[in-house]
């Protein structure tokens, strides 16, 4: 396990972006998960901003994203992929604060 800038979690994503990108994806997203932060099922953020040449978002990973489960093959049934997001919306709407 490795430690950067603090953080010493061994299954983090990191999301990079270049900072010359037109319209920073990253920032929203930023925004998103800062306004979700106690959200059950919402990923932790543990860092955002710039390395290098690059904006970067570190939060915690969760696992296979929908577009890996459907390109590697590991969703043998289409069903499965269409209630992921009723599963993960399973709690009450009134949890999830406004953006």
């Amino acid at each position: 396990m490795s430690t950067w800038h603090g953080i010493s979690k061994p299954d983090v994503a990191l999301k990079l972006e270049p900072i010359q990108s037109k319209h920073s994806q990253l920032s929203h997203k930023h925004s998103v998960y800062k306004a979700l932060h106690d959200t059950v099922g919402i990923p932790s953020m543990h860092w955002y901003g710039r390395e290098a040449q690059y904006n970067m978002l570190i939060l915690d990973h969760l696992g296979l994203t929908v577009e890996e489960v459907i390109s590697n093959g590991h969703c043998g049934n289409i069903n499965l992929v269409f209630h992921m997001p009723i599963k993960w919306c399973s709690s009450p709407c009134s949890t999830i604060p406004n953006i």
